[in-house]
């Protein structure tokens, strides 16, 4: 057991960097947002500050113009009183003299100017006191904005007793030069404004930029070094009682108590040290509280000073008295290394007698006191750590306990009470994130501690109760027992809570999962099938009412794995098994019906709410969607009497009955849906109906000559005939240009005709057909000649001409040298008398029928 010892605490020593590096990560980062939000709230400070003085400096910017006009333009008109030779001697001789020269001036001519002129001066030097204070500061990056503020009253103080001295050198500017000066004034003033206002704008991007660095620089001098200096110093420590080990330099318990008096002394000093340096009295506790726990280990393991139980006493007590010290310092870290030291704890004393019952009480005591820890400080990054060291310690035991066959009976039970009280506290993040409202990756992560939470408590709920039942009803109870746990959730938030919508939704996907996941668990294939396309409808239905993305998605999924599984079940046994000897009342078809019956309810939920699906980037969009939905509902209906019917059926009926299906679901369809599916937008659709129902009907009557299952063939006769005069009559009324339509509807009308008389021909036993083909195909072709003269179509004209002439090479080929003498008589005479009469009609109806074409030619 010592050697496993020593290997967990060499890893742990190599795992101690990583997880220090991760932790200074993290704090790097919170540091990076935190420097970002203070440089953008001290730069938001400055631009308000800046905007104030330059309303102060706005305000008299017009009167001192206004007098500045006003002292340029008094000399121009009073040239004489300041000449310049007289000037020039004077400034060089005595200045004072000059001075007092130009205030006799002033009070024996413009007396009323002296005040005026000295408050305009003012004035101008005061709105030039902000650009000298304003200009170093930008030059100076290591100033601070705290340090600003103080010599900026001073300068201005200064400024302005420097301004009252030099009022009267700056009134005497405007006598000198009259006519230029004023001007150059404005033009220096303008220029110096605007170099103010470019470095102003350069000022906050200095100062953010200094205002980084020498943070960095202090986190890395205060913090970082502080972190690796404490574990290069418990490093150390642990070097010095293994070297005083080696020199026998003092016993055992001389060792121990040194070992805890180093740690007791960094914790005073941390104590001492706690109100002035913060951060390093907090490394200092730290350190304090592991030197405590490598020192009870080596006591218990290789001293033997101390038992299982005290040792287990003292590292709890270090973990309780680390919490608090976390908290008094209100320091984080500490409640990390406290936490995982309390994870470690029971390893660090652990012997081959150790109990996995009263570890996984300690782990629930452990996980309770770390949420209340979290409530109580608002350190959402303790569920985080508690979550993964708590699923890693019950995986990685039962890998490696092992539980005989009596205990079998006691232990899986009560670990499997442990799961799920963990899976439970682990529930608590959400509670959690309703009374904090947290943001951002701390948000992410306690739903991700969620999420994970419900799989892992399944598998492990798995794993538990597969050692102790050997069905799979348990593991489907437990995944419904998931579902309704989250579906409670979701729907205390749902009408309890607001806002809160990835939380909620988060809830509902769950619950809509580890239902789907139970099904299949639960029920055989057939019903999972059923069980499936029903949930699909429902969450379509709720997607309508909520315009939740989430029961779009679950419904789309479900309704494509229905897909999957029907057609797993009907490739299985199973599906044989359930079809029973009755035909239509049995399991087979029952499923089979429900799934096409689910597919119709879907095409109407998605036909009711067309607006809502025609909206853009739509999982189920209308326009594809409700076609798909209607095929694949009609499809499937015709899978189910397709499948009963072979399996109930002998042949050829089930073929027949088959084929008949099939014409009477287009027939039934055309009827029910011709508002959705109108003839006028969808001729082309209809047009290939019709070549699909006659195809079904010719495979019908010409694919035997025998005279069976006679029903069939005539009930699929009537449906075809039906059907294509709906479908012709549709597709001719909502086309204007019908000439083309016309030769086309005359040609399959007459292949129908003839097939109808092959059958009837069939059905009296008859199986020549040569004589019947001419006698009706002359029929067909008088018919539609007058069909074409009734409604002067020239294009069934054309075609009835065409049969004709088919009718008389056939006779001049074949009937007159192969055919019976009989039909000889008939097919003559009969086609003799249609010719003539048809002749007649020509010449009696010529002038209706070639005037009409004449006038379509025109």
């Amino acid at each position: 057991m010592d050697d496993v010892f020593l290997v967990f605490l060499g890893l742990a020593l190599l795992a101690a960097p990583f997880l220090l590096f991760f932790v200074l990560m993290s704090k790097i980062n919170d540091i990076n947002y935190t420097l970002n939000s203070i440089s953008f709230e001290i730069s938001t400070l400055k631009s308000i500050m800046e905007k104030m003085q330059r309303e102060k400096e706005s305000k008299p910017n017009t009167p001192i113009e206004t007098k500045q006009e006003e002292i340029a333009t008094q000399p121009k008109e009073q040239p004489e009183e300041a000449p310049k030779e007289e000037t020039r001697p004077t400034i060089v001789q005595n200045t004072n003299w000059w001075e007092e020269e130009i205030k006799n001036e002033i009070e024996t001519k413009e007396k009323t100017e002296e005040p005026v002129i000295t408050h305009d001066s003012e004035q101008l030097e005061e709105q030039e006191t902000p650009e000298t204070v304003e200009i170093p500061v930008v030059n100076n990056e290591n100033v601070r904005p705290s340090t600003v503020e103080i010599p900026v009253k001073d300068t201005k103080e200064e400024e302005a007793s420097e301004t009252t001295e030099e009022n009267p050198e700056t009134t005497e500017e405007p006598v000198e030069e009259p006519k230029e000066e004023p001007a150059m004034a404005m033009e220096e003033n303008s220029s110096m404004r605007e170099e103010e206002s470019s470095m102003l704008e350069e000022e906050p991007q200095t100062e953010e930029y200094t205002i980084r660095e020498s943070n960095f620089e202090k986190y890395i001098g205060e913090n970082l070094f502080g972190k690796i200096g404490i574990l290069i110093f418990i490093i150390g420590i642990g070097f010095f009682v293994k070297y005083a080990i080696d020199q026998n330099w003092i016993n055992e318990t001389a060792r121990t108590l040194m070992g805890y008096a180093v740690g007791v002394g960094m914790l005073v000093l941390a104590e001492r040290l706690h109100k002035r340096y913060h951060a390093f009295s907090s490394l200092l506790a730290g350190g304090a509280f592991g030197i405590f726990y490598l020192i009870t280990a080596i006591a218990f393991h290789y001293y033997a000073l101390f038992s299982h139980t005290t040792a287990f006493v003292i590292l709890c007590a270090t973990t309780l008295f680390m919490s608090a010290v976390s908290i008094l310092y209100d320091r984080v870290e500490l409640a990390v290394t406290a936490l995982v030291g309390g994870f470690i704890a029971p390893f660090i004393i652990s012997t081959n007698a150790s109990s996995i019952i009263s570890l996984q009480i300690y782990i629930s005591i452990l996980n309770v006191g770390m949420f209340c820890l979290t409530m109580y400080k608002r350190w959402a990054i303790l569920p985080i750590i508690s979550f993964c060291f708590t699923y890693c310690i019950l995986w990685g035991t039962q890998a490696i306990t092992y539980i005989s066959s009596s205990e079998t009976g006691t232990i899986y039970p009560t670990l499997f009470a442990f799961a799920t009280l963990f899976y439970f506290i682990f529930l608590l993040p959400v509670v959690y994130i309703l009374r904090t409202q947290c943001e951002g990756k701390t948000r992410t992560g306690l739903l991700s501690i969620v999420t994970i939470n419900s799989f892992l408590y399944l598998l492990y709920g798995n794993y538990i109760l597969q050692q102790y039942e050997s069905t799979n009803d348990a593991t489907a109870y437990l995944a419904f027992f998931i579902a309704a746990v989250n579906l409670a959730i979701y729907l205390y938030v749902r009408f309890r809570v607001e806002g809160q919508d990835t939380l909620r939704n988060l809830m509902l996907g769950l619950g809509i999962t580890f239902a789907s996941i139970a099904i299949p668990l639960y029920f055989s294939t057939a019903n999972i099938a059923m069980v499936w396309a029903a949930e699909a409808v429902l969450l379509l239905w709720l997607f309508t009412k909520e315009k939740n993305l989430l029961y779009e998605w679950g419904a789309t999924i479900l309704l494509l794995l229905t897909l999957v599984v029907l057609a797993c079940y009907r490739e299985s046994d199973v599906f044989i098994h359930d079809a029973g000897r009755s035909l239509f009342f049995n399991g087979s078809f029952f499923v089979t019906m429900f799934v096409s019956v689910a597919f119709f309810v879907t095409a109407i939920i998605l036909q009711c709410n067309k607006e809502l699906f025609k909206e853009n980037n739509r999982i189920l969009s209308y326009t594809p969607c409700n076609v798909i939905a209607w095929a694949l509902g009609f499809s499937i209906l015709y899978l189910a009497f397709w499948d009963d019917f072979h399996l109930h059926l002998a042949y050829p009926a089930s073929d027949y009955a088959s084929l008949l299906t099939a014409n009477v679901l287009i027939l039934v369809g055309a009827l029910i849906l011709r508002k959705r599916f109108e003839i006028s937008k969808y001729p082309v659709a209809y047009e290939i109906s019709i070549y699909i129902t006659g195809v079904i009907f010719a495979i019908t009557v010409w694919n035997s000559a025998v005279p069976d299952q006679l029903t069939y063939r005539w009930l699929i006769t009537l449906v075809t005939i039906a059907y294509m005069i709906y479908s012709m009559r549709g597709v001719l009324l909502a086309t204007s240009k019908r000439g083309n339509l016309y030769t086309e509807y005359a040609i399959i009308s007459t292949l129908v005709w003839l097939t109808t008389t092959r059958l009837l021909l069939v059905t009296f036993g008859e199986t020549g057909f040569s004589t019947a083909f001419s006698l009706s195909l002359g029929v067909a072709a008088f018919i539609l000649m007058c069909i074409g003269m009734r409604y002067h179509s020239k294009e069934i004209r054309i075609v009835s001409l065409c049969e004709f002439a088919i009718i008389i090479g056939k006779l001049v080929l074949n009937d007159v040298w192969a055919m019976p003498a009989l039909g000889k008589i008939i097919v003559f005479i009969s086609l003799g008398a249609i010719l003539l009469i048809l002749s007649f009609l020509y010449q009696k109806l010529k002038d209706a029928l070639f005037n009409e074409n004449e006038k379509e030619q025109e």
